[in-house]
């Protein structure tokens, strides 16, 4: 499933889901760049919630405070688990691969 958040209180509603994709972004012309991508990605992977959360809207977030413009971070049960600043379709691929290996509960 794919989420845009439309604000920052929506947050709290997603971020303790089991698996969670979270797409940092600075803004919709940064997530224009990967949403082909991460559409395929999620339609692949329907076990995992892709939250994209644009820094515009989202910029009280401390996620957001604590990342740089477009980050993916790998979240399980509300707890990060790994992070990637990385743009290209394989360093995104190895974050859900590793993602489904390690959030088995």
């Amino acid at each position: 499933m794919l989420v845009e958040l439309s604000n920052s209180k929506d947050f709290d509603n997603y971020k303790n889901n089991l698996k969670l994709l979270i797409v940092l972004v600075e803004n919709s012309e940064q997530y224009n760049v990967v949403s082909s991508t991460i559409k395929t990605l999620s339609d692949h992977n329907p076990n995992i919630l892709f939250l994209v959360v644009r820094r515009d809207i989202c910029k009280d977030l401390e996620i957001i405070k604590t990342s740089k413009p477009l980050t993916f971070v790998a979240s399980v049960n509300g707890t990060e688990v790994k992070r990637c600043e990385a743009t290209d379709s394989k360093s995104i691929e190895d974050l859900i691969t590793f993602l489904n290996n390690h959030a088995m509960f």
